[in-house]
């Protein structure tokens, strides 16, 4: 390539200086004409480097020029232009598959990168229109929230607390209320009459076993007075007592706990949060702290037959028997219709030996209640143990008959039929016990009230001996 390049250069520069002869000679003789030379684009045939036309005088010297062109093109036709290109085309090949592979892998990682941006940006707009509409809800709770305040408000600065046992009602000014003091005037009253109409709820037998309809009347009544409570009001004992009430019978006794305890610290003698406070600690069976409250309501409303009941309960729960009689006697003087309380100072009776009153006492309770199978039962046990045997059968049957799955008196009876031989009854019952609690076949091959039947085939068959 090289040695091409020299004779191009070698050629130009001979043609020019024949060119410059040629003028000179033309101008000094006048007879010669130059003619340029033309080239026709896009010619076939291979253009002749230089094309001259000249004087007749001056053969000599386009001879000399004709033979050195043709000694020139017959110099370049020599040249090998075949040149081994073979590792260079190899190159540039494998430079065009590197170049389409990184284009390739270019345009892959451009999709990539887009799917990447569309779902970040896809993220991106979830997370707007999620805080939307957080921001939305947020202040729908903060205008609904406001605008109870802004009610309060008005309520703290109209409304004066009274140290009524019921809440006050605000007193309308001589131009008339605004609507929303009228609206709050209105739920005043409305919470008032609804605590006058609920007495149950201040019944301590009923109050801490409310039906679902006493539930929800407890609700509406709550609603009222949390609302109340928001708007400024110094709300009396009672309805803080209300509200650890529904608590209570949401066995929720935690919180309730926490708000009696507020209660009688502004209060110490409001009887009924200390009635709840000890009916939560007995059902806890924290029988010592249901003592202290109980104990204290007693004092405070020394006629309430519902206190007595559950502080001579709670004390027969502690073994302080004595304490527990003087309870429940008084009780029963006070509500002598109560079988429960009659049941209950039986016990007493029992665990203090006292046979003869524990009798009586499961008397009353049965006769009072005549399908309180629990009292019949206890009655024949006690009559049992004075060896009455036919009162205490008695009292068995009525039990099983009030109750046909009552196995505890379906046992003691067979035992008294034993103890009497009358051996039908004995075995029939003790079947039927069995066939209730199991239980009851190794207790009978032990129990001393069977031993005539140590010898019974059936009653070897029942008890599986």
């Amino acid at each position: 390539m090289r040695n091409i390049a020299f004779l191009v250069i070698i050629i130009v520069t001979v043609a020019i200086a024949v060119s410059c002869n040629i003028q000179n000679t033309a101008d000094e003789k006048g007879k010669a004409k130059v003619v340029s030379e033309k080239q026709e684009t896009g010619s076939k045939q291979p253009s002749k480097i230089f094309t001259k036309v000249i004087e007749k005088d001056n053969e000599d010297i386009l001879k000399s020029l004709s033979a050195l062109e043709e000694n020139l093109n017959q110099k370049i036709e020599s040249i090998n232009v075949n040149v081994d290109n073979t590792n260079v085309i190899k190159s540039i090949n494998d430079l065009k598959v590197t170049i389409s592979k990184s284009q390739a892998e270019l345009a892959d990682s451009i999709k990539a990168s887009n799917m990447t941006y569309q779902k970040n940006l896809h993220q991106i707009l979830i997370a707007i229109l999620t805080a939307v509409v957080a921001i939305l809800l947020t202040l729908v709770l903060v205008f609904r929230y406001l605008k109870k305040f802004i009610i309060e408000s008005m309520i703290i600065t109209s409304h004066n607390s009274t140290p009524d046992s019921t809440i006050a009602t605000s007193v309308e000014s001589e131009t008339g209320a605004s609507p929303i003091l009228s609206a709050i005037n209105e739920t005043v009253n409305t919470l008032n009459k609804n605590i006058t109409e609920a007495k149950y709820l201040f019944d301590p037998e009923k109050a801490v076993k409310l039906d679902n309809s006493q539930k929800a009347s407890l609700l509406a009544i709550n609603e009222d007075i949390n609302f109340l409570r928001k708007a400024g009001y110094e709300l009396m004992p009672q309805h803080d007592y209300l509200t650890a009430l529904e608590k209570v019978n949401d066995k929720n006794y935690s919180e309730a706990t926490t708000i009696l305890s507020n209660i009688k610290e502004t209060d110490e003698k409001y009887s009924p949060a200390l009635f709840l406070s000890g009916y939560i600690a007995y059902v806890s069976r924290k029988y010592d702290v249901a003592i202290e409250n109980l104990e204290k309501a007693c004092k405070l409303e020394p006629e309430n037959a519902a206190y007595l009941i559950s502080y001579g309960n709670a004390c027969l729960k502690e073994k302080n028997y004595d304490e527990s009689a003087t309870a429940l006697k008084k009780a029963v003087e006070i509500k002598p219709n109560d079988a429960s309380a009659w049941n209950n100072l039986a016990h007493v009776y029992i665990m203090s030996s006292k046979m003869d009153e524990a009798i009586e006492a499961f008397g009353k309770a049965a006769e009072i209640k005549p399908d309180f199978h629990e009292a019949l039962h206890n009655l024949g046990l006690a009559l049992g143990k004075q060896k009455r045997y036919e009162e205490a059968l008695e009292a068995f049957e009525k039990a099983i008959a009030i109750k046909d799955d009552k196995h505890e008196s379906m046992y003691n009876a067979s035992c008294v039929y034993a103890i009497l031989g009358k051996r039908d009854g004995a075995l029939s019952n003790l079947k039927n016990a069995i066939a209730l609690s199991p239980d009851y076949a190794a207790k009978a091959k032990k129990d001393k009230d069977f031993k005539s039947f140590k010898d019974d085939e059936e009653f070897a068959k029942i008890i599986g001996a």
